[in-house]
């Protein structure tokens, strides 16, 4: 995800292809399966939901809140505030 050049393409389609793919490579089975482990053991362990989600989903959000800006600010595509 960090390599899709979003800024300078026209081809905002493209781009966004490839930042699903990426999304795709990361949901192996292991992923899924810590995944499905953090969210079962959230109430017990909250410190674990919340080290998870700066690591992994927040981490995703960290990534990508960027390179959705500047089509964005381009007109190419609409942006939640709160993505």
């Amino acid at each position: 995800m960090r390599d899709a050049d979003l800024d300078h393409s026209d081809d905002l389609e493209t781009g966004l292809v490839e930042v699903g793919r990426a999304w795709m490579r990361m949901l192996q089975p292991d992923v899924l399966a810590w995944r499905r482990l953090v969210i079962g053991e959230a109430a017990r362990l909250p410190q674990l939901a919340t080290a998870w989600d700066e690591h992994g989903p927040g981490e995703v959000r960290k990534i990508l809140k960027p390179r959705f800006r500047v089509p964005a600010e381009r007109g190419l595509m609409p942006l939640d505030p709160d993505p």
